[in-house]
């Protein structure tokens, strides 16, 4: 197993075990850089730790669309999409397969 300290979720793991063991006073800063070093470099190198949060909150938000886009073309395609080429539907099919799908959003 690899812990890269210059990707997620491992970058803020890392900095959350070496911010503590410095806070502790169990690790100097030069240690702390060499380790860092050793995982491959920091996730966000040059930034200043409110820049990093707001990077990692920007980061946490675009994950989130993304998985909220793939649920629902998963969705859309089970529930409304085969109703696009049917013959004979009408309004209340269409707000079933829309019922349908906000019923299993949370699924």
């Amino acid at each position: 197993m690899n812990i890269d300290s210059d990707t997620q979720p491992w970058a803020a793991k890392m900095a959350g075990l070496l911010g503590g063991l410095q806070l502790a006073g169990l690790l100097t800063p030069e240690v702390a850089d060499g380790v860092v070093v050793l995982g491959g470099g920091y996730a966000y190198p040059g930034l200043d730790e409110d820049a990093v949060q707001a990077k990692r909150d920007s980061d946490s938000v675009e994950a989130s669309l993304e998985l909220n886009e793939k649920k629902f073309s998963s969705l859309y395609n089970e529930h409304v999409s085969p109703l696009i080429d049917s013959k004979n539907i009408n309004d209340t099919d269409w707000a079933d397969a829309i019922q349908s799908m906000s019923s299993n959003w949370s699924n």
